[in-house]
């Protein structure tokens, strides 16, 4: 996890505020990115998990520390609005 730290850390002195959508946030590795950037919150303007509908409530531990749950899928280009840049939502598959 001090990894995950590290990176971000550096990566944010150079950066403007962004947001952060987190896919796959569910498995093991997930977990650990997920709280990673919970820590670092102020650092962006949103942090995120994309999350299916059925497994929306597996999130409730996560989101009551800070977390913002989307829900939707990663197939659904509907699913990201006001999460990436209208120039970068052009370049999603339709």
């Amino acid at each position: 996890m001090k990894t995950i730290q590290i990176i971000t850390n550096r990566a944010l002195k150079n950066m403007p505020s962004h947001s952060v959508l987190i896919i796959g946030g569910g498995g093991y590795l997930g977990n650990f990115v997920a709280r990673a950037f919970i820590k670092q919150k102020g650092s962006f303007s949103r942090v995120a998990i994309l999350v299916e509908a059925s497994k929306a409530s597996k999130f409730s531990s996560i989101q009551a520390e800070g977390m913002e749950i989307t829900v939707g899928s990663f197939n659904d280009p509907k699913s990201f609005n006001g999460l990436l840049p209208t120039s970068d939502q052009r370049n999603l598959p339709r």
